[in-house]
């Protein structure tokens, strides 16, 4: 049985979880979040972790646990895959950028 994370409807069988895995590829339903990795000696952010989130438009947020499977089985990690790294290479050049914006500011 699937189960969804936020306790809404399920689909009838796991070959439904693969259409709706092939549509949020093609509709780009995934989203990163950013989980920041703090030294505790500092409470410096020394790295940032990214977390991939399917967000279906009617069954809410999928556990990664109910798909990642089924997008390895079928090829479709690679399209995921590809563009998790560029959302993650794009965050990480605004944070640059910022900083850098920020590092110019006179005190």
């Amino acid at each position: 049985m699937i189960g969804w994370t936020d306790g809404r409807a399920e689909p009838r069988d796991p070959v439904d979880l693969r259409t709706e895995l092939e549509r949020a590829v093609e509709r780009d339903d995934f989203g990163l979040e950013y989980q920041p990795i703090i030294e505790l000696r500092s409470a410096a952010i020394v790295a940032v972790e990214a977390l991939l989130r399917w967000r279906h438009p009617l069954l809410g947020t999928i556990s990664v646990g109910d798909y990642l499977p089924i997008a390895q089985e079928t090829g479709l990690i690679v399209p995921i895959g590809r563009r998790v790294l560029d959302a993650a290479c794009r965050q990480l050049r605004t944070w640059h950028h910022l900083a850098f914006l920020g590092s110019r500011r006179s005190p």
